[in-house]
Order: C-alpha cells, then structure tokens, then sequence
C-alpha cells in the first residue's frame, strides 16, 4: 500500500495505542557498538540465486551502499551454481548434486566458513557485522553469529583454523546425533564440559577480543537443514541475546512440514530479554523472502523487505532510498503437488508444544502458530482478499483470534499484536519523531534519513500540517514539533511529490510560535529544501536581463547566448525561445519587444505567436538609405509605464528613443549621450524621466519631453551595471563595478545619495519592487535587501555561491524576486523566505557629495 492509499483520518490523527519503533532505551546504539564501517553478509535461500525472480536479500543487497565504510558480501545460498551445457557430464553432475543438496544440505558448511573467512578477512576493530538470511540462509547467518559468540571471530591470516573453529563450536552442541556434515570428531570424544571450555580458550587465544554481531535480519528460518529436522546449532535457539539486534520476519500461509520455522527461542515465542523482534506477514515461505513473482530490477519492496529495512537502517545500515512505489503482493498457496506426500510421512520436526519439543507424527498440512510475543505486521490487516468482506485472513493459528470481517474491529482488538508499517502509517511517522527527552539525537538522526524514503511522505505531511492548523482546539505542540522534524529530514523535495504551493507552505511553518532554537533550525531546513528558489534553466550564457510578465505567472529572460526565453513559473517549463539578448514587456501583456546585438527588433505576440521584425537604424521594417537610431550594439531597453515609448541603450554611447504605436515601433530621437557604453536605462515611474548607467562611471537622468542637459551624478569609481527608479519615483538605486549599491534622493534638485552599502565583489544589478523595497546582487551570488522604511537597515538574503547574478526583478506583488544568473539559469525565489531570520546589518550614511 502505497502513502496515497493511506486511509487515515488526518483531521482527527491521534498517537497511537503503542509505538513499535526502538526507543531510545533498546536501540543498538546503547549496545557499543561503533559506526566505523560495516560489514554486510547476505545469504540467499535455497535453490535462489540472482534471476529474473529475485528475493529480498538481492533487493536488500541490491539497495545497500557499498564504499569503504560499508562492505558487502553476497551468497546464492543452498543448491545453486552456474550452468555447465546441458550436454555436459558436468551438467548432470550439477542437476544430480543440486538436489542431493536441496535434500540433505551437504553444502551448509561451506557456504558457513565462507562467509565467515570474508568476515574474519574484512573485520576491523570498532566494526558492525549485519548478517541477512532466507530461508535456510537465513538459518546460516544465526550459525555464523553462534560461532562467533561461541568460538569468536578469527584475526585475519588464520584461514587454515576455521574449519577447526566451525567444528569445535557444532561440537558443543546438546546432542551427538546432529544431522549436519562436517560435525564428525570431537563431538564424538569430548564431554560437553569439556567442549565448552575448549571454545571459551579458543575464542580467548585465536580469537579477536570484544566481537559480537550487530544485527540478524532473518525472512523465514527454517527448521531443518536437510529433510530431518536435527538438533539445533549453538546459539541459534537460546533467544539470539548475543546479539544487539535480531529481527525475524515469518510467514503466516506457508503449511508445509518441510519448511517449519525455527524461532529465535526454537518452538516458543521470545523472551522479554535482548533486542528480539518477531513479526508475522501475510503469504508462503516464499512470498516473505522473495522469489515466488519476477522481480528483475529489484524494485518490488514488499512489506517484509519494507520493515527490515526500516529496522536495520534504524540500527545504522546504510541503504540507497527506494524509488517508485511498493509493488502489490498477492498471497500463494505452496502446499501443492509433491509436496504433500512429506506431510503424512512420520519426518521428525518441532511440535511447538516447548522450546525443543519434536514430534515424529505427520504434519498433514497443519497451519502455523502465532506465539506469544510475536506481532502480526500491519500490512496483513490491510491485505484484501479472498473472503467476501473484502479483507484477507491468515492461514496460522493467532491467539485470541478475532473476527477478520471488521478490519477496524482487528485493529481494535489486536492492537498489542499489530507492528505497525511505518511506510504507510503516518501515526507511526508522528510518534517516532515525537519530540522525547531520552532519544539519542544520532538514533533520531537515523530514523530521519528513513522518512524521506517514504513514496508521499511529503504529500502526506503536508496536508497534515494544514489539518493541525485548521483544528477549532488549537495545534497539539507535540505534533506540530513532530512535524517540523519531520519534514526537515528532507533534503530536496522528493521526485514523486504532489505540485505544492509554495507560498501556502511557506505560511503555515512561519505560523509556528515555538522559538526554541531546535525548531526554529528546523523551519529554516524546511524553507530551504521546499521553499527554494523554482530553478529555470535552457540559457548557455549569463542571464543580464530578466522580468515577470502575465501578473507574474510568467518569467522572461534574456542571455548573452542570443536568447530570449518565455518561462511558466509554476512548471518551471519553456514556453517561447525568442533571437535576441534584450527585451521589454508591451502593453497588453501578451507581446515581447526583443532586441539583439546586430540591432534587429523583433516583436513577439503570444495571443497569434507570431514575430514581426524591425531594422533599429531605420525603425520600419524597410530599410531606407538614411540611417537613424544606434551605431553599435543594443545594450539594455526599457519600456515606459505607458507603454508608448522605448528607450535604449547602445555602445555608441547614445541612449535613443522609441515609438510604440499601434503595430509599428518607429525611432523618434536621441535623447543624449554618455562619454562612453551605456550599460542600463529605466523610466521613472511617471515616465517624465529617463535614468541610465555608464562605463564613464556616472548616472544621467534625461527628461523624455524637451531633452535638457543635466549634470551627471557622480560617486561611483567604476562602471555603472544597473539603476532602478523606486515605485513612488522618491529615489533612484544604482549598482558598479566598484562593488557599491547607492540610493539617490529624486525628490530634492540636488538628488544627493542618501543611503550606501557595499557587497565584497562586483554589483551588476539592482531592482526596485512596488512595496519600496530593494534588492542588490552581485558577482559572488550575494543578495541585500534594503526596505526604505527602514532605512539605516540592509539585510544579506542569499549567501555567496557558485553562480553569480546578473540581472533581478521583483514580481507585481512585490513577494517574488527572479534572478539571472552566470550560470545561465533564472531562480524564482519567495522574498519572504530568503528574508526569514536574517539579520539586519547597519547601513551606511553618504554627505551631499554622495561620499561615504
């Protein structure tokens, strides 16, 4: 069940009668072991092997990082070898030999004292030793974690002990009538006292001190090795304490005799002492494990693959995140065909009646038995089915066994039996991040790293979020905190999240009033993964100019690759790819006015989208033999409000000015001319005014009707990149090379510098919002934001970075900024976000002079 099947009601979610996640106080972080590196065993069941239908331990291995601080090793496992020709004497030896194996395992030991040479090769002091098994493999691995808790781990170099160390551990078995190969010797010699001795000495000579595995995650151990159920291995029935964590996943519809499970205390449930878990899952012995349906890519991520996972990352695994979403399991009936003549013969195996008790009477296809202290995963409550109530239900015999037509009344009235699945439960979600005073932050840490693996976690939290808000009682702080955590853990938004408004996430974290520095670190996280800039990209150049257009739901950029690009914000997507490196917005909102460097404009109309295309030393569409207009390339247009006028901007020195009439765009004059390139040109909000920017290191202001000559402004040291009127038209920004942003004062004759501010690199461009605020921007990727209200103010919004700005522009409203960047991409930001807990940071004073 994927989490857009989820069922729960958000709007009324409460914790839950019982949390299944390792606390704090039974984590394997508090059993000493380190994170230094990992070493990973994998061993697969019987007659499995890589395929078209892979199991949980290819899954498993298959998602497991591998690097120097987490090694990996991988075994088919029982009755599995590479094919010779089917023609070859090698090929029937193999066919005959496989099921021989299949029969009375003579390949158990090898497959044992392989794994463990690799372990007793790779281990290092400080290490983690996880151990994965189906099956029979499964059955191995707790052989290997006996051995080591009984004859201990060999230094790496001693090779030629392991056969002797597997052989004195088998021996100190109960029994003498082991039915394993290779337990000859002195088992047969050695009083049991003896044998023990002889192992602790062992482990206290050859061994390395202080080794005990971290982790056992067993699917479906069998309880007989070959055919004949036998006397259990050391240490593999006694309750697995020796290891910090065991995790046991067991079959509830597998009925055949020959493959009985062998629990963590043999024939009875577990103890209330070690780390023991033991969970019941819907289907056969092969559905829990794996290998029953095809599963090439192994992608199929099951309910039992799912939970191990989550317990073993818990425990400090390290795993690749599953992609997609979980792929549906369909329950299968195993006891078939052959199968059942094993189930009347007298085959020796457990009787569940006591931890060793066996029995020789015939099975007769009896189902399984849920013990005390096991769990029924939620997943299986959650299965629909073959009854007509629309739900499954179980083949095993469950104590206290309910009524599966509700599957609210099971949920009720198993709730101390149910693990519940912590990829679909967002109950389980909540309370395991629930905010309490015993977790260790690194356990914390690790459950987190799980969250953002969820498929529609996000989607999930996020309405939740809203529903919290919307409570008539007020937020539960708990939750409300539970949530900041929790999405927090992500760090990107996830590929298969639900389109989410920005702005609406972005209201309900401020919302929050918890000013503790956790939760407000928290928020910040939140804002940085979710409300990030929307990253538009398709320029090969640096972005120099950029707008919002269509009430903002449009960016257009221009670029110095001969571009002009039409974006939809919400999408991120291209809408238009215009020639041309400048632009302004017309009238109407529906046409683009596009001007490139070999002075051709070009206007675009969305409405037909069709281009019209004009010759700027002419202004009409046919050239004519008198020139008029610019000499050089085009550097910067602006349109004014109005609408009927463009200026422009060139590299001959000149800013020139245009008609918009009609369909036409016809050059009227020359408004003036810097002593050299002119960078930039705006209008003042009543378009009485034309400002511009120069590489004479000055800033003219130009009167649009008679053209008077005005002094420059002076200050800057270097080239002047940009300059923007304020909305109200009281003051005017400019940005230079000299690293300087400076605010004129346009209301006085004198139009003095009132206010100065500095960033570390270049300033190539200012912008000027509705709201009387500015933004700067510079070469290092920084961004100040000064609010004219606040005048003695200037604030660091974006932190350097490796992309440079080139170009800003504020939305309509005033909320949004977009930013052209060096690297040829525009980023929409939320000013809002960039602005939460930055701090304000003086701004300097300038005298008449416009000096500092």
């Amino acid at each position: 069940m994927s989490f857009h099947q989820n069922s729960h009601n958000l709007s009324s979610l409460a914790p839950p009668h019982e949390t299944t996640t390792i606390t704090a106080t039974d984590a394997p972080d508090h059993c000493g072991c380190n994170d230094k590196r990992n070493l990973v065993v994998c061993i697969d069941g019987t007659a499995n092997q890589f395929g078209l239908k892979n199991t949980n331990v290819v899954e498993l291995y298959n998602r497991l990082e591998k690097n120097a601080t987490q090694l990996t090793y991988y075994n088919s496992g029982i009755g599995t070898y590479a094919k010779e020709s089917w023609m070859s004497p090698k090929y029937m030896k193999q066919v005959f030999g496989h099921k021989v194996d299949m029969a009375i395992a003579w390949n158990f030991k090898r497959i044992v004292l392989s794994a463990y040479q690799w372990l007793s090769e790779n281990y290092e002091d400080g290490g983690r030793i996880f151990l994965f098994g189906f099956s029979r493999g499964a059955y191995q691995v707790r052989v290997i974690a006996g051995m080591i808790e009984k004859v201990g781990l060999l230094y790496k170099g001693n090779n030629d002990q392991i056969a002797f160390a597997y052989e004195l551990y088998t021996s100190s078995t109960t029994s003498t009538k082991r039915s394993v190969p290779g337990t000859e010797g002195l088992q047969r010699k050695k009083s049991q006292s003896n044998q023990e001795d002889l192992c602790k000495y062992f482990k206290d000579t050859l061994s390395r001190p202080h080794v005990k595995v971290h982790f056992v995650g067993a699917w479906d151990t069998v309880s007989s090795i070959g055919i004949v159920k036998g006397p259990s291995l050391p240490e593999t029935t006694t309750g697995m304490k020796h290891v910090c964590a065991f995790r046991h996943a067991l079959a509830l519809d597998e009925r055949r005799v020959k493959f009985l499970p062998e629990y963590a205390n043999g024939g009875v449930g577990p103890s209330s002492e070690g780390n023991i878990r033991e969970v019941w899952f819907a289907g056969s012995h092969s559905d829990i494990g794996g290998g029953n349906t095809e599963n090439l890519k192994s992608d199929h991520f099951g309910p039992a693959l799912r939970w191990m996972s989550h317990q073993a990352i818990d425990c400090g695994l390290k795993m690749q995140p599953h992609r997609g979403d979980f792929k549906s399991m369909k329950p299968r009936e195993s006891l078939t065909g052959l199968w059942k003549l094993l189930e009347v013969l007298p085959i020796r195996r457990l009787s569940y009646e006591g931890k060793n008790n066996t029995t020789h009477w015939p099975h007769y296809g009896r189902t399984r038995q849920v013990q005390p202290g096991q769990k029924i995963h939620e997943s299986v409550i959650d299965l629909k089915g073959r009854k007509s109530s629309g739900y499954y239900e179980p083949k095993a015999h469950i104590p206290n066994q309910v009524s599966w037509e509700s599957k609210i009344g099971v949920k009720k009235e198993m709730h101390n039996m149910i693990e519940e699945d912590v990829y679909t439960s967002l109950t389980t979600i909540l309370s395991d991040y629930r905010p309490r005073s015993n977790v260790n932050e690194t356990h914390l840490d690790k459950g987190l790293q799980e969250l953002v693996k969820f498929p529609g976690a996000f989607d999930l939290l996020f309405h939740f979020l809203q529903a919290e808000y919307e409570k008539k009682m007020g937020q539960r702080k708990h939750i409300m905190t539970s949530l900041m955590t929790a999405l927090a853990a992500f760090t990107q938004p996830p590929q298969n999240a639900e389109t989410y408004p920005k702005a609406k996430l972005r209201e309900l974290i401020c919302k929050m009033d918890d000013q503790t520095t956790e939760v407000q670190n928290d928020i910040r996280k939140i804002l940085d993964t979710f409300c990030g800039p929307t990253v538009l990209e398709g320029h090969k150049q640096p972005v120099h100019s950029v707008s919002f257009w269509q009430n903002s739901t449009h960016v257009v950029s221009g670029s110095r690759d001969g571009f002009i690009q039409v974006w939809d914000v919400e999408t991120g997507k291209k809408v238009k790819k215009l020639d041309g490196h400048m632009f302004v917005l017309l009238k109407g909102d529906t046409r683009i006015l596009c001007c490139s460097e070999n002075m051709e404009i070009r206007v675009w109309d969305k409405k037909v989208d069709h281009v019209d295309t004009w010759d700027s030393h002419t202004g009409t569409v046919d050239p004519v033999n008198e020139p008029k207009g610019h000499l050089k390339s085009v550097l910067s247009v602006a349109l004014s409000p109005d609408g009927t006028l463009i200026a422009s901007a060139s590299k001959d020195s000149s800013i020139g000015l245009w008609e918009v009439k009609d369909d036409e765009v016809n050059y009227l004059r020359e408004v003036g001319k810097h002593a050299g390139p002119v960078y930039t040109v705006t209008f003042s909000p009543d378009g009485t005014q034309i400002a511009s920017g120069s590489n004479d290191q000055t800033v003219r202001v130009w009167n649009t009707i008679n053209n008077p000559t005005m002094s420059p402004l002076k200050g800057h040291m270097l080239a002047v990149w940009s300059v923007a009127f304020s909305s109200d038209g009281q003051w005017m920004v400019s940005s230079s090379n000299d690293k300087s942003v400076r605010v004129w004062d346009m209301s006085s004759t004198k139009m003095t510098v009132k206010r100065f501010w500095k960033h570390d690199t270049e300033v190539y461009a200012v912008a000027c919002s509705s709201q009387q605020t500015c933004i700067s921007g510079s070469k290092d990727g920084v961004i100040y934001f000064w609010d004219s209200q606040k005048e003695n103010e200037v604030m660091q919004v974006h932190p350097k970075d490796e992309y440079g700005i080139s170009s800003l522009a504020f939305s309509q409203d005033g909320e949004s900024i977009a930013v052209g960047c060096q690297d040829g991409k525009v980023r929409v930001w939320d000013l809002k976000t960039l602005l939460f807990q930055k701090t304000p940071q003086p701004v300097s004073l300038a005298d008449s002079n416009g000096t500092t």
